[in-house]
């Protein structure tokens, strides 16, 4: 259909004005969040501390010591049920009183749930990561104590947010701006493809 099609190029402001577009659609997706913790930074040079997306990265995905916390099961559930069957030893802490999964889920849930039963995946609640060190994660929990963890890997998995810098970059511009996905607004994958659908129809 005659499309210009351009690989491993970064999509700047700059590069998308270069074309004088009267519309732009952005679905630029949603990046982990990263909660302020102390010790955080260096967690994340030495490889201690890892986003969900760095350990499932399909092609180059970061190496997880034998000795795992995940921190987060809404979202992480799925993925400490994944390194238990790998053979590491899984640790799986929540901040919520309950197991709230995440709405990307969906009915994927009971699945995952018979999974966790399985292979003896529980998720501990009340816990809020507050500190980490090499080798060591720190929790407040939700009795008041502290706990210290001894880990080789922790995988933080605190939900997502849009990544939206090069919306906000473009509204000012004079231009129609669509913003699809979770771009928009981190939802499940099913929304985004409804939302792209009904755009496409009315371009």
């Amino acid at each position: 259909f005659g499309v210009d099609t351009r690989l491993n190029t970064e999509a700047t402001a700059e590069a998308v004005l270069a074309e004088n577009p009267d519309v732009v659609v952005i679905a630029t997706g949603a990046e982990p969040k990263l909660p302020e913790i102390e010790g955080l930074e260096a967690a994340r040079t030495s490889g201690f501390a890892l986003t969900m997306d760095e350990v499932m990265n399909r092609h180059a995905p970061a190496k997880v010591g034998a000795k795992v916390v995940v921190w987060g099961a809404g979202e992480g559930a799925e993925l400490a049920v994944d390194l238990k069957r790998r053979g590491h030893e899984v640790r799986l802490l929540d901040q919520n009183p309950s197991f709230v999964p995440a709405n990307y889920i969906g009915s994927r849930i009971w699945a995952i749930m018979g999974l966790m039963a399985v292979t003896g995946v529980t998720a501990e609640h009340g816990f809020v990561l507050t500190g980490l060190e090499a080798g060591k994660a720190t929790f407040a929990k939700a009795t008041g104590e502290s706990e210290t963890v001894e880990a080789d890997t922790v995988v933080i998995c605190q939900g997502r947010r849009p990544l939206d810098a090069l919306v906000r970059r473009l509204q000012a511009e004079k231009l129609t701006l669509h913003v699809v996905g979770d771009a928009r607004k981190t939802r499940s994958y099913g929304n985004a493809i409804h939302e792209a659908a009904y755009l496409a129809r009315q371009i």
